[in-house]
């Protein structure tokens, strides 16, 4: 009966006489949603997962008839995924748990004490997957401003910057204007109309040459794209140099 407050909560009186009743009434009992939850997880949404946790919670308060220790093994394997999850993504479980998650998971009186701290490892968790996807998606960001920077002198679109960090042009158009402002190809034409400009400081290079150099076979385009950028046109922007 004693166990039982895991399941009913404190401050209740358990008679074990009706506890030997109910338990034959429905013994089994999966977690609800258990890959919608990792998932949540894993995008970072603590309200999706958090919800998906206290559904669970409503329905197995509402079935009292439940072996205790069951209700454990229940909520430590899901702290076992959990916890793989984290190993996958190379964090250290220290930033969520501090000490072994098993053995406080165990440690918890009252299936209310365990909905609570789920809860709140999953807000610890979803914050870590937000910081770390930052971070992979500024690392993907600089490894394709690099790629621009290293071939501008060639014929660079979305789909060969797409191919070069290995995701699909249309997620990197997303995540490139998300996290600098800017359109990709408008980013890509700035970076070759800045060498441009150095080139035509430098005054070695006649104006179709350079734009060959910047990677534009059509003069004429290159004039259009140079204005745009610049205001001026090429020989305008010569013309104000010398």
């Amino acid at each position: 009966a004693i166990k039982y407050r895991l399941l009913l909560g404190r401050d209740q009186v358990i008679f074990f006489q009706d506890i030997a009743v109910e338990i034959n009434r429905d013994s089994s009992y999966s977690f609800m949603d258990r890959e919608e939850f990792m998932d949540a997880l894993k995008l970072g949404n603590r309200e999706k997962a958090v919800r998906v946790l206290n559904n669970n919670y409503n329905e197995l308060k509402r079935r009292s008839s439940l072996n205790y220790d069951y209700i454990q093994q229940i909520y430590l394997g899901l702290l076992g995924d959990m916890l793989s999850y984290i190993h996958e993504t190379d964090a250290d479980p220290g930033m969520i748990f501090k000490g072994n998650p098993f053995r406080e998971v165990l440690g918890l009186s009252t299936l209310e004490d365990i909905n609570i701290w789920f809860a709140a490892a999953c807000e610890k968790l979803t914050g870590l997957i937000q910081n770390l996807r930052e971070q992979q998606n500024q690392n993907v960001i600089d490894r394709v401003m690099q790629y621009i920077c290293d071939n501008y002198s060639k014929d660079i679109s979305l789909n060969s910057a797409a191919e070069h960090v290995f995701l699909s042009p249309a997620y990197l158009s997303r995540l490139f204007k998300k996290e600098t402002g800017k359109n990709l190809i408008d980013y890509i034409n700035e970076v070759k109309i800045k060498k441009a400009k150095e080139l035509l400081d430098n005054g070695e290079y006649k104006i179709y040459e350079v734009a060959q150099i910047v990677g534009f076979d059509n003069a004429h385009y290159f004039s259009t794209l140079f204005k745009k950028y610049t205001n001026k046109t090429a020989t305008e922007y010569l013309k104000s140099k010398f």
